[in-house]
């Protein structure tokens, strides 16, 4: 799944997770590495209700099987 650095931020913030939690500090590189990913199936999460996002990973895995 794919989102900006603000909205990664904000839901791990929303999880409980503090500032100074090891996934606050890796944001950023875990951000570049996924970018660098060619291989990887995207989904951008900016904005988007874990519903939708859901429905969008089972809409994106049936194509790929089919």
């Amino acid at each position: 799944m794919d989102g900006d650095y603000k909205t990664i931020h904000d839901r791990i913030l929303k999880r409980g997770e503090g500032e100074d939690s090891w996934c606050m500090q890796n944001v950023k590189m875990c951000l570049d590495a996924q970018n660098n990913d060619s291989n990887a199936t995207h989904i951008d999460t900016v904005n988007k209700s874990p519903e939708v996002i859901v429905k969008e990973i089972i809409a994106k895995r049936c194509n790929l099987c089919a």
